[in-house]
């Protein structure tokens, strides 16, 4: 039965590579090692990784846990102990099944699991117990799910799946990957294909002969000779954008004053094409509440700032500039104040203003980890550690 299996996979895929269909075509500098979640090197293995597994969660376009191959899952009281339970009937490209015996076996191969006790419950069900309480855990199980006992088949390049897309296709020169085609019936464009090359040259000749339609690129690589190409930048690093006002001393900024701010901004209008509103110091996540209301803009508002005059300091980098004199539009506007925006180096911005405490208020952005809990960025305790930086703490 494997055999035919096998067989059929490998007749599906051959038709499924020839056969005409709108398709991506990047350009990868460098070769692929692996596609397991657990053994990716690279930034384009992780990519295509997550192409072809699925977690028991994934992320919606707030960044927030949903569920995938998950049904449902209980966390104990004293939140140490999580049991999960498969969806029943998914399955794999193979068409067999997925069972806890796929998630059991790549738990215990996933090195950022070692330590954890995993106890399988029945065909569908599997507990973690831990040691100590870890508040972004269910983060970790977005990480994809292998097959069982695939890591000992060695196919890096061509494994077993179950995401959307599958390996169709891949063209190799010697030990070298050339090409490697994904497929999926789901999405308007059902082919993507990454071609690999070995130097920046090799890249940059391939952009002009067209054989790619985008790559990713730093800035050793020269893009002005490109005419047929367009710069889109974007973050590879989920990161949280405020406006930081210092607490403290002789450029504090009132609560009275902070809670105006908050009203005359209005978020939805002046930068929606910059990102996704956070909500409040807990980022977006099955802990919110989603009753509370984070967008205080008030159209109506006809006040002023106790303030005779607000200074925004910010790196010297082009987009913080840009939206932070947005803010000092609407503050303008809505609040008949006088604002000034300051650049500083972003080299030292940290050094030099942030850890000074020398500033009224910043435009700044913070890496966001997986746990929801933004606590040392608001907590007193973060102030000697440095991360509460704008020395926020409970007055009484």
């Amino acid at each position: 039965m494997d055999i035919l299996n096998n067989i059929v996979i490998f007749l599906t895929s051959l038709y499924l590579s020839i056969v005409p269909a709108p398709e991506f075509r990047e350009g990868v500098l460098g070769q692929p090692v692996s596609f397991y979640p657990m053994k990716n090197v690279s930034e384009i293995d992780k990519t295509i990784s997550r192409f072809l597994f699925r977690g028991l969660f994934t992320y919606d376009i707030f960044g927030e846990l949903a569920p995938d191959l998950v049904e449902s899952w209980e966390i104990s009281e004293d939140g140490k102990s999580y049991t999960f339970k498969i969806k029943e009937n998914q399955k794999w490209v193979d068409g067999s099944k997925i069972t806890s015996d796929d998630l059991f076996y790549t738990s215990i191969n996933t090195p950022s699991l070692q330590g954890i006790e995993i106890n399988k419950i029945d065909e569908y069900t599997i507990k973690y117990t831990l040691q100590n309480k870890y508040a972004p855990f269910l983060h970790t199980m977005t990480a994809g799910i292998i097959k069982n006992n695939s890591l000992e088949n060695q196919k890096d390049l061509a494994p077993i799946s179950s995401g959307d897309f599958r390996v169709i296709s891949m063209k190799r020169q010697g030990p070298l990957t050339k090409e490697l085609t994904l497929y999926s019936d789901k999405f308007q464009i059902s082919k993507i294909t990454f071609r690999f090359y070995n130097s920046k040259e090799e890249l940059l000749l391939a952009t002009k002969l067209q054989e790619i339609d985008a790559f990713l690129y730093d800035e050793t690589i020269d893009v002005k000779n490109l005419p047929n190409m367009t710069n889109h930048p974007f973050p590879l690093i989920s990161n949280s954008y405020g406006l930081f006002f210092n607490s403290i001393g002789e450029n504090s900024v009132s609560k009275d004053d902070r809670i105006k701010i908050s009203k005359s901004i209005n978020l939805k209008d002046q930068f929606s094409l910059y990102g996704i509103p956070v909500e409040g110091v807990i980022s977006r996540s099955s802990f919110t509440n989603k009753k509370l209301k984070f967008d205080k803009f008030d159209r109506n508002l006809s006040d002023t700032l106790a303030l005779k005059k607000l200074t925004i300091t910010v790196p010297e980098y082009k987009n913080n500039y840009e939206i932070a004199s947005r803010i000092k539009n609407e503050l303008e506007d809505n609040l008949k104040t006088d604002v000034e925006i300051k650049s500083y180096s972003a080299q030292n911005f940290v050094a030099d203003i942030i850890q000074k405490k020398d500033f009224q208020a910043i435009f700044f952005g913070i890496q966001n980890s997986r746990d929801p809990d933004r606590y040392l960025n608001w907590n007193s305790s973060g102030i000697e550690l440095g991360y509460n930086f704008t020395n926020f703490q409970n007055p009484i």
